[in-house]
């Protein structure tokens, strides 16, 4: 296999992050993950994410509502988002795959990204009053 940026062959590396040793060498940065897989691989994902889980959970009570997410959704999620009538999407981090983005607001869904409190703050601040 070569490089798609410097086309000098690649060395064998057993797992991510995946770089071109040629361009790191001489200066360049060469993430070959989003060469490879730009959508983070996320089309080829098989896991049910909370976004599904919570359209399950509401049933016909999703039409019109809202969906409060973590991380942007994926496009698969957005798709079904879509499907069950979602009106709003909040999320607090964003996602690096457009797509997604442009299918909800394609279909009329509002998109809120949450200002206040982080999620990944969230722990900090509150793991000190969960009994142990």
């Amino acid at each position: 296999m070569h490089c798609p940026v410097c086309g000098k062959p690649l060395s064998r590396q057993e797992g991510p992050p995946w770089y071109c040793k040629s361009c790191s060498d001489s200066g360049k940065k060469t993430a070959l993950d989003d060469l490879f897989f730009p959508d983070r691989a996320m089309n080829w994902c098989t896991a049910i994410h909370a976004e599904v889980w919570a359209l399950f959970a509401a049933g016909e009570r999703a039409k019109g509502g809202e969906l409060y997410t973590t991380t942007f959704p994926c496009f698969q999620c957005a798709e079904k988002i879509k499907h069950n009538g979602i009106a709003t999407v909040w999320y607090t981090e964003a996602y690096p795959d457009a797509f997604s983005r442009i299918r909800l607001e394609v279909s009329g869904v509002k998109l809120r990204q949450f200002d206040g409190v982080r999620s990944s703050s969230f722990e900090r601040i509150f793991a000190v009053n969960r009994p142990t």
